[in-house]
């Protein structure tokens, strides 16, 4: 081999070298580009997946306390309608049970012990007794001298009210006011309120 070949050779290798340099450097910052664009890009899918799930989560907490509310509204729908229906059975039969009392002739005895009763108890002066229409005939006016009997279309179990106009006082001893009481007492004691936690 001849001294250029040999030159030509070493020109060669050193070019190639330098060649071979330069396309690695080249070769590895691509790398490096492609490498940064894939984190880049990693990074930008994985917050649209973050983002994605977060709406994801949020719908389906939606959904389940809708679910829940509705589910809760159902169930206090039914309580109520067990408990109307308990409170009517309940009281329907107190209702028949006054009803049946009062044609008694223990009633007749009870009204006009209570009606004395109130009356001095309360110290009223002249006071009006309101009866049901049924109950009319059996107060006679000569047991309460002080006192008119006057019928009243709103009892309708039996009792009586009381009513001193002068003194503004009433005192309702219907048996529809104390079953209208025990209804509301019922309602608020029972443990079928809708309010409970």
């Amino acid at each position: 081999m001849s001294v250029i070949d040999e030159k030509i050779k070493r020109f060669e290798t050193i070019i190639f070298s330098d060649v071979d340099a330069k396309i690695n450097a080249v070769m590895a910052e691509a790398d490096q580009h492609k490498k940064a664009a894939l984190a880049e890009h990693h990074e930008k899918v994985m917050d649209e997946y973050f983002d994605y799930m977060q709406k994801q989560v949020k719908e389906i907490e939606s959904d389940v306390r809708q679910r829940i509310s509705r589910a809760e509204l159902d169930a206090q729908r039914e309580l109520l309608l067990y408990r109307n229906q308990l409170s009517d059975k309940v009281f329907s039969s107190v209702k028949s049970a006054l009803l049946s009392f009062t044609e008694t002739d223990d009633y007749s005895v009870y009204l006009s012990e209570h009606i004395r009763k109130s009356i001095e108890t309360s110290k009223l002066g002249s006071v009006s007794i309101l009866l049901r229409k049924e109950d009319l005939a059996l107060v006679r006016a000569d047991q309460f001298p002080a006192a008119s009997v006057t019928k009243d279309d709103s009892i309708r179990l039996g009792g009586f009210v009381l009513l001193d106009e002068e003194n503004g006082v009433i005192i309702d001893e219907s048996f529809d006011s104390r079953l209208e009481e025990l209804t509301s007492y019922f309602n608020q004691t029972s443990g079928l309120s809708l309010n409970q936690q």
